[in-house]
């Protein structure tokens, strides 16, 4: 009866040191524990400028991923991020919709995002965004 007793005391133990073990490897912000993705896209534009617009989403593992997408300018040939705009998309994944009214001025369309996160000064052009159904304030 005691082997038993004693066999099942370290069966638990293993068990628990195997859950924190787990539960570490889970919870490390070390980039290596994280399989993440940058997924970076070019935003189809109408109108002509030097400029594009682009969208970068972080897409990580189902225990930290992130939802949030940032907008950001590139002059074409260059390498300099302009950075505009940082929000949680919608429920349906709502993708901007994006004129160059003039070759200096971006206006960009939403019909809805979650949450806004930042906005960013832009200098060099003029960026306007308009969100239909603007997020609730906290």
């Amino acid at each position: 009866m005691r082997v038993c007793i004693s066999a099942a005391r370290a069966a638990n133990r293993w068990l628990v040191v195997c859950w924190c073990a787990a539960l570490a490897a889970c919870s490390n912000d070390d980039p290596n524990f994280q399989a993440c993705v940058h997924d970076d896209r070019q935003v189809a534009a109408s109108g002509v400028s030097d400029y594009v617009l682009h969208t970068e989403e972080t897409l990580c593992d189902d225990l930290s991923h992130s939802d949030t997408v940032l907008l950001y300018l590139v002059k074409r040939g260059g390498t300099r991020r302009i950075e505009v705009f940082e929000y949680v998309p919608a429920m349906m994944r709502d993708e901007p919709r994006v004129t160059w009214v003039s070759p200096e001025k971006l206006r960009i369309d939403f019909r809805a995002v979650e949450s806004v996160v930042r906005t960013y000064q832009v200098n060099e052009l003029q960026v306007n965004v308009y969100v239909a159904t603007p997020p609730p304030r906290p």
